[in-house]
């Protein structure tokens, strides 16, 4: 079924726990297929990185639209204690899973361990747990790719890992990300 972002936010709100009820957010985003032209407002591009784009928030869960410049690549993060769906709307993804061997449950020192490796196309959902570590590339070099993102609860604050320097810090989700309501 195809529908707008307003439809699907609806649809995410008649769910009473997103955390306890995974499976049902899980079948829900993979039997409805957003309506292109819907994203269109949240399409905001930034050359060499990613934008974070929020459709829809509240205290329950948020939803937003993620628009990667062509090979653009997100720091290594966790995402708060939340759980996180992505569907990709455009483009190819890969996401590579850590995991920490020492540290790295609040900033400071920390050593990880990349322990997996995933294409993510057209039509797949990457469900994350509570405490996984990832990062996500968009694949493409030439051309941008949009993602769909639902967290339950809404992000705030999260910890961004440097693989190099063996550090990680905190992050909070910044008011300029917001940039619309769609309800």
């Amino acid at each position: 079924m195809t529908e707008s972002l307003s439809d699907l936010a609806e649809r995410l709100r008649r769910i009473p726990n997103l955390l306890a009820d995974e499976g049902k957010v899980d079948a829900l985003l993979r039997t409805h297929t957003i309506d292109q032209t819907a994203l269109a407002p949240y399409v905001r591009y930034e050359d060499g990185r990613y934008t974070r784009n929020c459709v829809y928030r509240n205290g329950i869960f948020e939803l937003l639209v993620l628009c990667w410049a062509p090979g653009a690549r997100s720091p290594i993060h966790d995402h708060g204690g939340n759980r996180c769906w992505l569907v990709p709307q455009t483009g190819s993804f890969s996401i590579d899973d850590y995991t920490r061997i020492e540290g790295g449950r609040r900033p400071g020192p920390v050593r990880l361990e990349q322990c997996a490796s995933a294409p993510l196309e057209l039509g797949d959902i990457d469900a994350r747990g509570i405490d996984e570590l990832h990062d996500i590339h968009a694949v493409y070099v030439d051309r941008p790719s949009i993602s769909l993102h639902v967290y339950a609860a809404p992000i705030g604050r999260y910890l961004v890992y440097d693989w190099q320097h063996g550090s990680c810090d905190a992050r909070s989700f910044a008011a300029q990300d917001v940039l619309d309501y769609v309800i």
